[in-house]
Protein backbone atom coordinates (compact mmCIF):
# COMPACT_ATOMS: atom_id res chain seq x y z
CA UNK A 1 0.00 0.00 0.00
CA UNK A 2 1.29 3.59 -0.82
CA UNK A 3 0.54 6.21 1.52
CA UNK A 4 1.30 9.71 1.09
CA UNK A 5 1.81 11.39 4.97
CA UNK A 6 1.57 15.09 5.13
CA UNK A 7 2.11 17.12 8.56
CA UNK A 8 1.81 15.66 11.85
CA UNK A 9 4.61 15.29 14.93
CA UNK A 10 6.79 12.60 15.88
CA UNK A 11 3.86 10.19 16.49
CA UNK A 12 3.12 10.39 12.54
CA UNK A 13 7.09 10.31 11.69
CA UNK A 14 7.03 6.86 13.92
CA UNK A 15 3.24 5.72 12.69
CA UNK A 16 5.09 6.36 9.05
CA UNK A 17 8.60 3.99 10.30
CA UNK A 18 5.81 1.00 11.89
CA UNK A 19 4.04 1.10 8.33
CA UNK A 20 7.35 0.84 6.29
CA UNK A 21 8.15 -1.91 8.60
CA UNK A 22 5.08 -3.84 7.38
CA UNK A 23 6.16 -3.82 4.09
CA UNK A 24 4.68 -0.66 3.02
CA UNK A 25 5.26 2.73 1.07
CA UNK A 26 5.19 5.69 2.71
CA UNK A 27 5.80 8.96 1.24
CA UNK A 28 6.74 11.76 3.50
CA UNK A 29 5.69 14.99 2.10
CA UNK A 30 6.89 18.58 3.28
CA UNK A 31 4.08 19.81 0.88
CA UNK A 32 1.20 18.12 -1.19
CA UNK A 33 2.99 18.87 -4.42
CA UNK A 34 6.13 16.93 -3.19
CA UNK A 35 5.23 13.63 -4.27
CA UNK A 36 6.76 12.21 -7.09
CA UNK A 37 4.96 9.41 -7.96
CA UNK A 38 1.89 11.25 -9.21
CA UNK A 39 0.57 8.17 -11.40
CA UNK A 40 -0.48 6.38 -8.21
CA UNK A 41 -2.35 8.99 -6.59
CA UNK A 42 -5.25 7.83 -6.90
CA UNK A 43 -4.50 4.05 -4.96
CA UNK A 44 -2.60 6.23 -2.34
CA UNK A 45 -3.91 6.80 0.82
CA UNK A 46 -3.32 9.91 2.45
CA UNK A 47 -2.34 10.21 5.92
CA UNK A 48 -2.78 13.35 7.38
CA UNK A 49 -2.43 14.71 11.48
CA UNK A 50 -3.90 13.36 14.92
CA UNK A 51 -5.58 15.96 15.29
CA UNK A 52 -6.16 17.25 11.50
CA UNK A 53 -5.64 20.86 12.97
CA UNK A 54 -4.89 22.45 15.99
CA UNK A 55 -6.03 26.46 14.87
CA UNK A 56 -8.63 25.04 13.07
CA UNK A 57 -6.97 26.85 9.84
CA UNK A 58 -3.67 25.20 9.44
CA UNK A 59 -2.31 21.47 9.00
CA UNK A 60 -0.43 20.47 12.26
CA UNK A 61 2.85 20.45 11.70
CA UNK A 62 2.70 20.65 8.12
CA UNK A 63 3.65 25.05 8.80
CA UNK A 64 1.80 27.71 7.18
CA UNK A 65 -0.29 24.61 5.12
CA UNK A 66 -3.89 25.57 5.40
CA UNK A 67 -6.56 23.12 5.07
CA UNK A 68 -8.01 24.22 2.15
CA UNK A 69 -4.91 23.91 0.16
CA UNK A 70 -4.14 20.59 1.59
CA UNK A 71 -7.54 19.10 0.20
CA UNK A 72 -7.26 20.71 -2.95
CA UNK A 73 -4.24 18.57 -3.53
CA UNK A 74 -6.30 14.85 -2.87
CA UNK A 75 -7.40 13.72 -5.69
CA UNK A 76 -10.97 13.00 -5.43
CA UNK A 77 -11.90 9.61 -4.28
CA UNK A 78 -8.95 9.27 -2.50
CA UNK A 79 -8.99 8.10 1.15
CA UNK A 80 -7.69 10.41 3.47
CA UNK A 81 -7.14 9.17 7.34
CA UNK A 82 -6.78 11.86 9.74
CA UNK A 83 -8.71 12.55 13.73
CA UNK A 84 -10.29 15.29 14.56
CA UNK A 85 -11.05 16.87 11.30
CA UNK A 86 -12.79 20.52 11.75
CA UNK A 87 -16.59 20.57 10.41
CA UNK A 88 -15.89 23.02 7.90
CA UNK A 89 -13.02 20.49 6.46
CA UNK A 90 -15.43 17.56 6.13
CA UNK A 91 -17.87 19.26 4.68
CA UNK A 92 -15.80 20.82 1.99
CA UNK A 93 -13.91 16.90 1.64
CA UNK A 94 -17.68 15.49 1.00
CA UNK A 95 -18.14 18.33 -1.95
CA UNK A 96 -14.86 17.28 -3.47
CA UNK A 97 -15.20 13.07 -3.13
CA UNK A 98 -12.65 12.89 -1.02
CA UNK A 99 -13.21 9.50 1.63
CA UNK A 100 -12.53 10.87 5.07
CA UNK A 101 -12.35 8.35 8.32
CA UNK A 102 -11.39 9.58 11.31
CA UNK A 103 -8.63 7.45 13.56
CA UNK A 104 -9.59 9.15 16.47
CA UNK A 105 -12.90 7.51 16.38
CA UNK A 106 -10.86 3.50 15.91
CA UNK A 107 -11.78 2.30 19.68
CA UNK A 108 -8.37 0.33 19.93
CA UNK A 109 -6.86 3.84 19.08
CA UNK A 110 -8.94 5.91 21.97
CA UNK A 111 -8.07 2.59 24.19
CA UNK A 112 -4.02 2.69 23.47
CA UNK A 113 -3.70 6.21 24.03
CA UNK A 114 -5.73 5.97 27.26
CA UNK A 115 -3.39 3.93 28.90
CA UNK A 116 -0.09 6.07 27.34
CA UNK A 117 -1.89 9.20 28.75
CA UNK A 118 -2.59 7.35 31.84
CA UNK A 119 1.19 6.08 32.58
CA UNK A 120 2.61 9.50 31.49
CA UNK A 121 0.64 11.12 33.85
CA UNK A 122 1.19 8.85 36.46
CA UNK A 123 4.83 10.10 35.56
CA UNK A 124 4.61 13.66 36.21
CA UNK A 125 2.40 12.79 39.90
CA UNK A 126 5.39 10.92 41.07
CA UNK A 127 8.09 13.09 39.86
CA UNK A 128 6.27 16.68 40.79
CA UNK A 129 3.87 16.04 42.92
CA UNK A 130 5.57 16.62 45.72
CA UNK A 131 4.21 13.90 47.89
CA UNK A 132 4.20 10.12 48.23
CA UNK A 133 1.38 8.51 46.19
CA UNK A 134 0.90 5.96 48.73
CA UNK A 135 -1.71 7.52 51.31
CA UNK A 136 -2.40 10.61 49.35
CA UNK A 137 -5.53 11.55 48.54
CA UNK A 138 -6.27 12.42 44.98
CA UNK A 139 -8.71 13.86 43.46
CA UNK A 140 -10.13 13.46 39.50
CA UNK A 141 -12.09 15.55 37.62
CA UNK A 142 -14.35 12.98 35.02
CA UNK A 143 -13.98 9.74 34.87
CA UNK A 144 -13.60 8.79 31.10
CA UNK A 145 -11.48 6.30 29.52
CA UNK A 146 -8.29 8.15 30.39
CA UNK A 147 -9.44 8.88 33.90
CA UNK A 148 -10.62 5.23 34.40
CA UNK A 149 -7.08 4.26 33.17
CA UNK A 150 -5.14 6.54 35.79
CA UNK A 151 -7.66 5.94 38.61
CA UNK A 152 -6.48 2.03 38.28
CA UNK A 153 -3.02 3.35 38.38
CA UNK A 154 -3.24 5.57 41.45
CA UNK A 155 -4.71 3.00 43.28
CA UNK A 156 -2.35 0.57 42.76
CA UNK A 157 0.28 2.91 44.02
CA UNK A 158 -2.33 3.49 47.11
CA UNK A 159 -3.66 6.43 46.74
CA UNK A 160 -6.85 7.50 47.98
CA UNK A 161 -9.01 8.44 44.65
CA UNK A 162 -12.05 10.66 44.83
CA UNK A 163 -13.64 11.30 41.37
CA UNK A 164 -15.69 13.85 40.58
CA UNK A 165 -18.13 13.09 37.62
CA UNK A 166 -21.41 14.93 36.00
CA UNK A 167 -23.44 11.80 36.29
CA UNK A 168 -24.79 9.41 39.71
CA UNK A 169 -24.13 6.55 37.26
CA UNK A 170 -20.47 7.57 36.64
CA UNK A 171 -19.61 8.13 40.11
CA UNK A 172 -21.27 4.52 41.14
CA UNK A 173 -19.25 3.22 38.38
CA UNK A 174 -16.06 4.81 40.02
CA UNK A 175 -16.88 3.38 43.67
CA UNK A 176 -17.61 0.24 41.79
CA UNK A 177 -14.16 0.30 40.35
CA UNK A 178 -12.17 1.27 43.05
CA UNK A 179 -12.42 4.59 43.81
CA UNK A 180 -12.27 5.80 47.40
CA UNK A 181 -15.13 8.34 46.81
CA UNK A 182 -17.59 9.78 44.05
CA UNK A 183 -18.96 12.95 44.21
CA UNK A 184 -21.21 15.23 41.32
CA UNK A 185 -18.96 17.91 40.00
CA UNK A 186 -21.91 20.44 40.48
CA UNK A 187 -20.61 20.44 44.30
CA UNK A 188 -16.81 21.35 42.53
CA UNK A 189 -15.37 24.11 44.37
CA UNK A 190 -12.15 25.07 46.40
CA UNK A 191 -13.53 23.99 49.47
CA UNK A 192 -14.40 20.58 48.38
CA UNK A 193 -10.74 20.37 46.87
CA UNK A 194 -8.75 21.87 49.48
CA UNK A 195 -8.65 17.95 50.94
CA UNK A 196 -6.62 17.17 48.01
CA UNK A 197 -2.70 17.17 47.72
CA UNK A 198 -3.20 15.88 44.57
CA UNK A 199 -5.60 17.11 41.79
CA UNK A 200 -5.65 15.86 38.20
CA UNK A 201 -8.17 17.37 35.37
CA UNK A 202 -9.37 15.05 32.20
CA UNK A 203 -12.49 16.89 31.43
CA UNK A 204 -11.66 18.94 28.18
CA UNK A 205 -13.57 21.72 30.14
CA UNK A 206 -12.02 24.64 32.09
CA UNK A 207 -13.37 23.32 35.24
CA UNK A 208 -10.67 25.32 37.49
CA UNK A 209 -10.75 29.41 37.12
CA UNK A 210 -8.68 31.27 38.89
CA UNK A 211 -10.99 31.83 41.48
CA UNK A 212 -11.04 28.41 42.59
CA UNK A 213 -7.21 27.88 42.44
CA UNK A 214 -6.62 30.77 44.60
CA UNK A 215 -8.58 28.90 47.21
CA UNK A 216 -6.00 26.56 47.26
CA UNK A 217 -2.68 25.61 49.07
CA UNK A 218 1.03 26.41 47.61
CA UNK A 219 0.96 22.41 48.54
CA UNK A 220 -1.17 21.69 45.78
CA UNK A 221 0.17 19.93 42.45
CA UNK A 222 -2.87 20.64 39.86
CA UNK A 223 -2.31 18.33 36.53
CA UNK A 224 -4.41 19.27 33.98
CA UNK A 225 -4.28 16.79 30.66
CA UNK A 226 -7.43 18.29 29.17
CA UNK A 227 -8.75 21.70 29.13
CA UNK A 228 -7.64 22.58 26.13
CA UNK A 229 -6.24 25.56 27.34
CA UNK A 230 -3.40 26.39 29.97
CA UNK A 231 -5.29 26.92 33.44
CA UNK A 232 -4.94 30.05 34.53
CA UNK A 233 -2.09 31.04 36.44
CA UNK A 234 -3.35 31.36 40.47
CA UNK A 235 -2.09 34.17 42.58
CA UNK A 236 1.16 33.85 44.76
CA UNK A 237 0.98 31.82 46.45
CA UNK A 238 -0.99 29.55 45.28
CA UNK A 239 -0.91 25.47 43.82
CA UNK A 240 1.73 24.60 41.63
CA UNK A 241 -0.14 23.77 38.16
CA UNK A 242 1.10 21.65 35.50
CA UNK A 243 -0.66 21.68 31.83
CA UNK A 244 -0.03 18.65 29.91
CA UNK A 245 -1.96 17.93 26.88
CA UNK A 246 -0.47 15.34 24.39
CA UNK A 247 1.27 13.29 26.84
CA UNK A 248 1.57 10.26 23.92
CA UNK A 249 3.33 12.07 21.79
CA UNK A 250 5.44 13.87 24.03
CA UNK A 251 6.71 10.85 26.37
CA UNK A 252 6.16 8.11 24.33
CA UNK A 253 5.79 8.96 20.16
CA UNK A 254 6.92 5.24 18.85
CA UNK A 255 4.72 3.57 21.37
CA UNK A 256 1.67 6.27 20.17
CA UNK A 257 3.17 6.20 16.70
CA UNK A 258 2.77 2.14 16.48
CA UNK A 259 -1.00 2.47 17.86
CA UNK A 260 -1.45 5.62 14.50
CA UNK A 261 -0.64 2.54 12.19
CA UNK A 262 -2.07 -0.27 13.52
CA UNK A 263 -5.47 2.07 13.63
CA UNK A 264 -4.68 3.51 9.82
CA UNK A 265 -4.48 -0.19 8.21
CA UNK A 266 -7.60 -1.46 10.66
CA UNK A 267 -9.46 1.33 8.77
CA UNK A 268 -8.46 -0.02 6.04
CA UNK A 269 -9.80 -3.59 6.65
Amino acid sequence: MLFFRLGGDARMTAAARTLRAAGHHVVDLTTPDDRADREADGEAVWLLPLPLSRDGRTISGAGALTTDEALLSIPRGALCLCGSAPASFCEAAARRGVILRDLLCDPMLVAENAALTAEAALGILLTEGGVPLRGTRAALLGYGRIARALAARLGACGAAVTVFARREEVCAAALAEGAADARLTAALDGACLAAFPLIVNTVPAPLLPVGTLATLSARTFVLDLASGAPVPTPPVPGPRVRFAPGLPGRYYPEAAGAAIARAALRALG
